[in-house]
């Protein structure tokens, strides 16, 4: 199982190692029209004096030759030997196999060096960039805001203006009502005046014409006052009377007892 495992990883490790970033090179190409246009790659294959593709052609060579091998023989170091005679058997560049190996390392030490300078210049190119671009928004936030603090202090303006105006309007209408309502008031006063001296007539008048009915009415209600006051008086002392009466009956009859006990 590991041997397998084995089998995958270093191909892939030795394919980073030559292209992994190719990719970041190339995105930073697209975002950067001054960057130079030079990925690891090309980079590598114009240090040994051959072309990407030849390059290319090597590693694809060297990564079949790598399958071939067992499985615990299969790493990383093996495999840039390996490409080293690829490189060495298919262009000559080399006289020994070390010394193409040599010249490979140092090709990719280059390689990694001059990357890492495009992408921190290309980093350097997008913060400026960024901070450019910062700045301008800053700036559009800064106009925005003004632009809005005039419109609300415009607006503010405005309805000052119309609250103003309309307190005005309706001091003006509350004038009008209260000066129409003292013109009623005065116009209707005589009228008013009238009725109430017509009223009072008629009351004076109604009371003229009663007060003879209602003084007979009220000498008859004292008449039969006064009849019921004496007939209340006469039966009061009539009651008294026969009370006397009948004490001294009360006392005859003592007196009867008395002559019975005498007896």
């Amino acid at each position: 199982m590991w041997s397998k495992k084995k089998f995958i990883v270093i191909p892939i490790i030795a394919a980073a190692l030559l292209f992994g970033s190719t990719a970041g090179i190339a995105l930073a190409d697209e975002g950067a029209e001054d960057t130079p246009r030079t990925t690891f790659v090309e980079t590598v294959a114009g240090l040994l004096g051959i072309t990407p593709e030849e390059l290319q052609s090597a590693f694809c060579d060297a990564r079949e030759q790598m399958q071939e091998l067992d499985p615990e023989d299969r790493n990383a170091e093996q495999f840039k030997i390996i490409l080293a005679e690829t490189l060495n058997d298919l262009y000559g560049l080399y006289g020994t196999t070390e010394e193409a190996l040599e010249a490979l390392e140092d090709a990719i030490t280059q390689a990694k060096e001059a990357m890492h300078e495009q992408i921190e210049a290309f980093k350097a190119q997008i913060q400026e960039r960024v901070q450019a671009r910062r700045a301008e928004l800053q700036e559009q936030f800064e106009a925005r805001r003004e632009q809005l603090r005039q419109r609300l202090e415009a607006h503010s303006s405005e309805q000052q203006e119309w609250l103003e105006a309309r307190k005005e309007q309706m001091r003006q209408r509350l004038e009008a009502r209260r000066a129409e309502l003292r013109e009623w008031f005065e116009t209707e006063n005589g009228d008013l005046q009238g009725r109430i001296g017509a009223w009072q007539s008629r009351l004076q008048e109604w009371r003229e014409a009663h007060k003879e009915a209602l003084q007979g009415r009220i000498g008859a209600w004292q008449s039969r006052l006064q009849e019921w006051r004496e007939a209340q008086g006469n039966g009061n002392g009539n009651s008294t009377a026969d009370n006397g009466n009948g004490t001294a009956g009360d006392g005859n009859g003592t007196a009867g007892n008395g002559n019975g006990q005498s007896n």
